[in-house]
């Protein structure tokens, strides 16, 4: 919030001096004054309590003021602000044809709208990390910046002031939005079957506890899959003897029973619901599982949810002018209606081949 206070104190200062607006000044110079003294607060609290530095963290590590990671970072940037907020790109116009005619509505709001917006993307870029949850505050901006323009559209249409370009930015802006509701409801539909098939693998596993107290999930690294079963067995259902591993096809087999969980998936769709796997990745693994397991294959339990996904891919079009980077690294059609599928297959074993 610092460097965004600094830029509407800023602002404010410009019109003070230009209309007389000293008010605006003082509230800017208060708001940057808070927010200096609650990060210097946060700065305080957090050498008192965490012995990491700042740039150790969890997420700020992989901080990295690079060429190539804010080429990267605005490539997926584009992606995801295409995906949600085309609509918002006709209806600009509007706000330029109102500041030609000097009738510019609400311009400290849309100023401020905007210097908040621009100012959290640039903050995003220099990071790693999964953007789809942390598109809060560019949404909030965005969905000021868009009432603001669309309350200007409207205005233009009823005084009949170049209402034609006004009904024409309206009418495409109404097109690109409605695109969003088909993603938007394939989304939805996405994360049930993710978290169907997902519960329905640790009932199961909860199940089987008793006989199989030792799981091993082929995801070949420690992600928040394998934590989340750990953390359900473990800590919820307060099962201290079980225990949950990462398939290791390198290791050598293990004495015991044990089940082991193996997720899979196919048309899995991108710019859209985080998931813990990766359909690439996941098929490599579970072919490696296949390998080890040899006729212990038969799964004895089995999970799928599948719907047809209805998605128009508008980020694609950015693909001509972006091949290969990003999501135009794999080829998806523009309108995909493929069968999206995502369950889980679990193999009971009398003794582990990868533990």
């Amino acid at each position: 919030m610092v460097p965004i206070s600094a830029a509407w104190l800023l602002v404010a200062l410009a019109r003070a001096r230009r209309e007389d607006r000293r008010a605006e000044a003082t509230r800017g110079g208060a708001l940057l004054l808070a927010s200096s003294i609650a990060a210097l607060t946060y700065l305080a609290l957090r050498s008192q309590f965490l012995d990491v530095s700042l740039s150790e963290g969890s997420y700020t590590n992989n901080l990295e003021l690079s060429l190539a990671r804010l080429v990267d970072s605005t490539v997926r940037w584009s992606g995801w602000l295409v995906r949600d907020f085309a609509w918002l790109a006709p209806l600009l116009w509007v706000p330029f044809l109102d500041l030609m005619d000097q009738r510019l509505r609400h311009p400290r709001l849309l100023v401020g709208a905007a210097i908040w917006t621009v100012a959290w993307i640039v903050i995003y870029l220099p990071w790693e990390f999964t953007i789809e949850y942390y598109m809060l505050p560019v949404a909030i901006g965005v969905g000021l910046i868009g009432g603001i323009v669309l309350v200007s559209t409207v205005s233009r249409i009823r005084e009949k002031r170049r209402a034609a370009f006004a009904w024409m930015s309206l009418g495409l802006a109404s097109m690109l939005w409605l695109t969003t509701l088909p993603n938007n409801y394939s989304n939805a539909r996405q994360q049930f079957a993710v978290d169907t098939s997902n519960a329905r693998m640790l009932e199961y596993l909860l199940m089987q506890v008793d006989d199989f107290p030792d799981v091993i999930v082929n995801i070949q690294y420690e992600n928040e899959y394998v934590y989340e079963v750990r953390t359900f067995l473990q800590d919820v259902e307060d099962l201290e003897r079980s225990t949950v591993t990462v398939f290791d096809p390198e290791q050598e087999s293990a004495d015991g029973p044990r089940l082991i969980a193996s997720p899979y998936i196919q048309n899995q769709p991108l710019l859209a619901v985080r998931m813990g796997v990766v359909e690439n990745t996941q098929i490599e693994w579970n072919q490696s599982l296949a390998e080890a397991l040899g006729s212990q294959a038969e799964p004895v339990f089995e999970w799928e949810e599948s719907f047809g996904l209805v998605l128009i891919d508008l980020p694609r079009l950015l693909c001509a002018a972006l091949p290969g980077r990003g999501y135009c690294a794999a080829e998806r059609p523009f309108i995909d209606t493929r069968e999206f599928s995502y369950g889980w297959k679990i193999y009971e074993l009398p003794g582990d081949p990868g533990g």
